[in-house]
């Protein structure tokens, strides 16, 4: 896939889509190594929950998966696995991005001076890919570390565009499902349609109170179940069909008064 990187002038208007990272990479000329992956890291991170809640259907599940006190997806961790598990980096993003929350573990965890030359950072460093959108040789670790991690949050936000824009959101795969009518003529099954209708009119008059929702749900399925009787009804038998339908609509509309 190929982008045009954010722009780092900062007169040019906000970009809706790179506006946030074109703000991280001015800043982060200013800034020592642990300032420098510390802000890498947090970006990150949001970024990839972005990702993720692009593509997750909006909801309330979807908000306690993300946000809040030990949300299953609130950490960099689990937001990284759980991106290329749902495929939406490839499996060396995932690796640069692991290598990435490792260097910020050990800078978050230090007091003492650390910088990418260190014993514990440094094969972090080397093992990073070179960044996809620059042709030059990286000279300093700290160069490539930033050339790097860039090229891949400006993927990441690529990524969430596209999802957006060409409406690539996860749709709902359940199924509920319900007993149908037994196999058979299509007479057969229509005259056991109408003798179910009309026990659940009549069980429906009579309930009060809880059996009363238990009465109203069978009928909402048996609505659902109408469904399958146009499978099998030939084109002389819809007009009876058509009649039982308008009886169950009306008990519908008889219900929700």
């Amino acid at each position: 896939m190929s982008t045009t990187p954010p722009s780092s002038d900062p007169e040019l208007p906000h970009d809706p889509v790179f506006g946030t990272l074109n703000e991280l990479t001015r800043m982060l000329r200013n800034l020592d190594d642990r300032g420098l992956v510390l802000s890498l890291a947090a970006f990150a991170e949001d970024a990839l929950g972005s990702l993720l809640r692009e593509l997750m259907i909006p909801s309330e599940a979807t908000k306690q998966l993300l946000e809040g006190f030990n949300a299953p997806l609130g950490t960099f961790s689990a937001r990284v696995k759980a991106c290329l598990a749902l495929g939406l980096i490839t499996k060396d993003q995932y690796t640069d991005l692991e290598h990435l929350r490792k260097i910020r573990n050990e800078f978050a965890h230090h007091w003492r001076h650390l910088d990418f030359s260190s014993h514990s950072v440094s094969a972090h460093v080397r093992a990073l890919s070179y960044g996809s959108l620059t042709n030059h040789f990286t000279e300093s670790a700290t160069e490539k570390v930033r050339e790097s991690l860039t090229s891949l949050l400006i993927a990441l936000r690529s990524t969430t565009h596209q999802i957006q824009n060409k409406k690539w959101q996860a749709t709902v795969r359940g199924t509920r499902l319900i007993a149908g009518f037994p196999l058979g003529p299509f007479e057969e099954q229509l005259t056991e349609a109408t003798a179910e209708f009309e026990a659940l009119c009549s069980a429906l008059e009579a309930a009060v109170g809880e059996r009363r929702k238990f009465q109203e749900m069978l009928m909402r399925r048996f609505a659902s179940k109408m469904g399958l009787l146009y499978l099998n009804c030939p084109p002389e038998d819809r007009n009876q069909l058509g009649e039982l339908e308008a009886k169950v609509t009306s008990a519908l509309h008889g219900m929700s008064k």
